[in-house]
C-alpha cells in the first residue's frame, strides 16, 4: 500500500514538471516569434523645428498685428507684425528648405490698411541675386493679408498665392511638397519565346518609372479644419503650365478637395495624396511640414 501511495505521488509530481515545462516551452516560441516579427517599420515623420502651438498672442486676434503664413508660386513667406507689441517688424522667406530673413525697408497705411516693404535675396544656387523687394498689406483688423514679389528679371509677382493670419487658438502650419506623375512606357523586342495574350505582342514588356513634375505647397489649420495650396513649376512636353491655387477642408485627418475628392491623409507631419490636373491627369503628391 506505501509503495503504490509514493508510485502515485511521483506520477503526480512528474505530470506536473512535465506541464510546467511544455508551458515554459510554448512560452519561449511565443516571444521567439514576437521577436522575429517585423521591427523595421519607419516612424512617422515629425517636423522637430516647428512650433507646437501658436506665437500669436489673444490681443492680436482682431488686430493687423501678429502673425502671418503663406504660400506662393516658389516660396514660402512668414510675417512677424509687431506680434510681441515691440514694434518690431520681420518677414523670412523659405526656399529650398533655406530660410532668409527679409529686413523692413520702410512702411506706412491709409484709412484701409497697413503696407510694409522688405529687402532681401533669395538663393538661386551660385548665382549673385540682386535684392528683392516683399511686399505685405493688411487691414486694419488683420483681415485680407496679401503679399507679392517686386517685379525683376530674376523674380515676378506670385502668380497664385495664399496666406493667412495665424491666430492665438489656431496653429498655422506650412507643408512644403512634391508632384509626381507616374510613366509607362511600352517597349517591344524581338523575344520569340515571350508568353503572348490578348494585349500583348510578341517581346512587349512594360517599363515603370516616376518623375517630379512640380511642387505643392500648403498652408494647413488642423484646429479650424481647412487648408489652401498652390502648385507650380508643372510641365507637359516641355511646356510649364499655370500655377494652380486649389483649397478644402480637413476631416478626421483627410485633406478633402472642392470636389469632396480626399487629397491626402495627414499622418503627423507629412501626408501622401493623389490630385487630378486637367493636362496630366492623376498624379502622386507627397508632402512634409517645413513650418
Amino acid at each position: 500500500m506505501e509503495k503504490t501511495t509514493l508510485f502515485f505521488s511521483f506520477l503526480k509530481r512528474f505530470s506536473f514538471f512535465v506541464l510546467f515545462s511544455l508551458i515554459l516551452s510554448l512560452l519561449s516560441c511565443s516571444n521567439s516569434e514576437e521577436s522575429d516579427a517585423p521591427s523595421n517599420i519607419p516612424e512617422p515623420y515629425v517636423c522637430s523645428t516647428c512650433k507646437a502651438t501658436p506665437e500669436a498672442l489673444p490681443e492680436n486676434d482682431n488686430s493687423f498685428k501678429g502673425i502671418y503664413a503663406g504660400v506662393g508660386v516658389s516660396d514660402i513667406v512668414y510675417f512677424d507684425i509687431d506680434n510681441k507689441g515691440d514694434g518690431m517688424v520681420k518677414s523670412f522667406v523659405m526656399r529650398g528648405n533655406v530660410l532668409s530673413q527679409f529686413p523692413l525697408v520702410t512702411q506706412w497705411s491709409d484709412e484701409n490698411k497697413y503696407y510694409y516693404i522688405f529687402k532681401g535675396r533669395i538663393n538661386y544656387g551660385h548665382h549673385e541675386v540682386p535684392l528683392i523687394n516683399l511686399n505685405f498689406s493688411v487691414d486694419l483688423d488683420g483681415k485680407n493679408p496679401q503679399f507679392s514679389f517686386e517685379r525683376g528679371i530674376l523674380y515676378k509677382d506670385q502668380v497664385s498665392s495664399n496666406i493667412v493670419k495665424e491666430k492665438s487658438n489656431e496653429l498655422i502650419e506650412i507643408f512644403d511638397g512634391l508632384i509626381i506623375q507616374k510613366i509607362v512606357r511600352i517597349i517591344v523586342g524581338d523575344d520569340v519565346n515571350a508568353e503572348l495574350t490578348d494585349s500583348k505582342v510578341r517581346g512587349e514588356t512594360t517599363e515603370v518609372s516616376t518623375q517630379i513634375i512640380g511642387t505643392e505647397r500648403y498652408v494647413v489649420s488642423r484646429s479650424k479644419g481647412y487648408w489652401y495650396s498652390v502648385s507650380s513649376g508643372l510641365s507637359t512636353n516641355g511646356e510649364i503650365l499655370p500655377s494652380i491655387s486649389n483649397h478644402g477642408t480637413i476631416v478626421n485627418g483627410n485633406l478633402i478637395g472642392s470636389n469632396n475628392e480626399i487629397v491626402g491623409k495627414l499622418n503627423h507631419d507629412s501626408f501622401t495624396g493623389k490630385i487630378l490636373i486637367q493636362e496630366l491627369g492623376e498624379v502622386s503628391l507627397t508632402s512634409k511640414r517645413v513650418l
